[in-house]
């Protein structure tokens, strides 16, 4: 979709692209490990608390995203000079057009500039974003749209492959459970004097 927002006259709306870690982070410590969103959130924490003491137990690429602060234009500014290639990222901060950028050009821009994509993207610029893209599931999953501060009041919302939903809506609103599972919560309800007609 940004491929497409990038030919039409709103290519220049502050936008933003919430993706997951899987796609966005440059820390090869939380990459090698098994839950990245865990990985990322100790080495953050650890990073925030002790950010005085640390030299190796941190995210150099948090720690750099801190450097902007919510200064969200200046770190618009850094991805677009990272995206047209510039030596100096004064050649374009007098510039006062945004752009659409894509996962990969964020992801580019943090590796060449040092500061966390992922964050960048979540949490940086979606303050100020008029146009916001994110996979379904961070829509219709309660959850997941809690936890990442969605507010959808007052909002539009425009589905890309909408015929898609059903399958999606099914997958976040099921889940499996094996007989065992089943008899094991029937004998603990039972147990605890709550029991259940079998």
């Amino acid at each position: 979709m940004v491929r497409e927002l990038k030919k039409t006259e709103y290519k220049n709306v502050r936008m933003t692209i919430m993706a997951s870690r899987d796609f966005t982070c440059l820390n090869d410590k939380v990459n090698n490990h098994c839950d990245k969103a865990a990985a990322c959130l100790q080495v953050k924490d650890v990073l925030e608390i002790f950010m005085q003491f640390l030299v190796t137990k941190n995210c150099s690429y948090y720690k750099g995203l801190q450097a902007f602060g919510q200064e969200t234009s200046m770190l618009r500014k850094h991805v677009q000079s990272s995206k047209k290639r510039v030596k100096d990222i004064w050649e374009i901060i007098e510039e006062n057009d945004d752009f659409a950028w894509d996962i990969e050009e964020l992801v580019e821009a943090g590796r060449k500039l040092n500061f966390c994509p992922y964050f960048a993207s979540v949490d940086n610029m979606y303050q100020d974003a008029n146009l916001i893209f994110c996979p379904y599931g961070y829509l219709i999953d309660p959850v997941v749209r809690s936890s990442s501060n969605i507010n959808l009041k007052g909002q539009v919302i425009i589905f890309d492959e909408a015929h898609n939903m059903e399958d999606e809506c099914c997958e976040k609103a099921s889940f499996q459970i094996t007989k065992q599972e089943l008899v094991d919560a029937v004998e603990y309800l039972s147990s605890i004097g709550l029991g259940v007609g079998t």
